[in-house]
């Protein structure tokens, strides 16, 4: 849920100030997500195939994966969008503090 609400925001931010001054953070974010979940991988133990009960432990587990990754990607997509926007901003006070003198 809460991932959710940060990929909410994220994308808000990111739809006000448009997608073309984001794409460099595409790269940034796989990168980031991929060695999250080799991570995961590499942590968690396989459980037998044959119980059922470790099936859903498995479905469990993934769900688990998913709900991570979202909240991981939306806070970095807001945290990415906010330092974006902060730097644009700056941008242009230092233009026109330029144009002015």
């Amino acid at each position: 849920m809460i991932g959710l609400a940060f990929s909410t925001a994220a994308w808000q931010i990111i739809t006000r100030e448009g997608i073309s001054r984001f794409l460099w953070l595409i790269p940034i974010a796989m990168l980031l997500f991929g060695t999250a979940d080799i991570h995961f991988d590499l942590t968690s133990p396989a459980p037998p195939r044959a119980d059922p009960d470790a099936l859903l432990g498995e479905v469990q587990q993934a769900s688990l994966r998913l709900g991570v990754w979202l909240l991981y990607s939306g806070l970095l997509l807001v945290i990415l969008a906010m330092s974006t926007l902060w730097l644009i901003e700056r941008l242009r006070e230092r233009s026109h503090k330029g144009q002015e003198s």
